[in-house]
């Protein structure tokens, strides 16, 4: 018969993996929503770091172009291999470290998220805040965050780490000296 501390410690674990991992698939959640959200997944490919965008908005207006400063550090430059979704363009100006997605034939639509713009980049983008401006010419801001992107093998570690602690666990537990008799048995 299997002890009930036993079974409330192997739930603790998976539960500690389960948020352990679903903190390193998303990263860090942000303190407070923005309405407008442009998010940057990256991965590393070579020596560079490989950024896929999508804009959430939530305004309740539609959106026509986000201009994200981007802090330029020495050495920061940006392939020419950036990416917009149909209807959409990006520009980066490197000079001043600008990011600027523009709607061409299609607007970032209230309640919607676009994503497909991407690049690749010599180094890290920090999170920070940009300005937009909505269809009516007002202008908005919003927040960017930059998230890392677990690399498969990653995720298979933590798995086969999880599941070999549970069988050391169960292994242990059911094959226990028995005090002083020096016998294997199956419950204490």
């Amino acid at each position: 018969m299997v002890d009930k501390r036993f079974i409330r410690s192997l739930v603790v674990f998976a539960v500690i993996g389960i948020l352990t991992a679903f903190t390193t698939i998303t990263g860090p959640l942000p303190a407070a929503r923005a309405q407008l959200l442009l998010s940057g997944f990256y991965n590393t490919v070579g020596s560079e770091y490989l950024y896929n965008f999508q804009v959430e908005n939530q305004t309740g207006m539609d959106v026509l172009v986000i201009d994200a400063l981007i802090p330029a550090t020495p050495g920061m430059t940006y392939t020419s291999n950036a990416v917009a979704p149909s209807g959409y363009q990006i520009n980066i100006d490197e000079g001043t470290g600008s990011l600027v997605l523009a709607a061409d034939s299609s607007v970032f639509a209230d309640n919607s998220t676009v994503g497909g713009f991407s690049f690749f980049s010599t180094q890290l983008i920090p999170s920070s805040t940009f300005t937009a401006l909505d269809s009516n010419g007002s202008t908005l801001s919003g927040s960017f965050i930059s998230v890392a992107v677990p690399e498969v093998g990653s995720l298979s570690l933590l798995s086969i780490s999880l599941i070999t602690l549970i069988v050391v666990c169960l292994i242990r537990r059911r094959f226990i000296l028995s005090a002083g008799q020096g016998r294997l048995c199956t419950s204490r």
